[in-house]
């Protein structure tokens, strides 16, 4: 699981969800206040903290973006989807390279989380 520690530490998630959809394009599905379920294929509703990033039908191609908050620093933690059955290492894998690492980089480029 990717996390980038060097953001504000009063940001908030609708911040966040907005940092993602303008970095991301209409390409990418940002579901604020949704998290992963492995074992159901759809996003379920979550926190206000957890948002979900996904391409195509939201099912395969995800990540999960986790706010979380500790002695006054925020961490942005990502990690990328699966899904269960036969192969769901490689789907996860497939997600680390593709979805999560374009979550990733989007965030550490957005200078308004800073």
């Amino acid at each position: 699981m990717a996390a980038i520690s060097d953001v504000r530490g009063d940001i908030t998630p609708d911040e966040v969800t907005a940092a993602l959809h303008a970095g991301l394009g209409r390409r990418y599905h940002v579901l604020a206040a949704h998290r992963i379920d492995e074992p159901v294929l759809d996003p379920r509703p979550g926190t206000p903290g957890t948002i979900v990033v996904a391409t195509g039908s939201d099912r395969f191609f995800r990540a999960q973006v986790t706010i979380s908050r500790d002695s006054g620093q925020t961490t942005l933690h990502i990690k990328p989807g699966g899904l269960p059955g036969v192969w769901p290492g490689l789907l996860r894998l497939i997600n680390r390279l593709t979805v999560a690492r374009t979550v990733r980089n989007v965030l550490r480029g957005a200078t308004s989380l800073r």
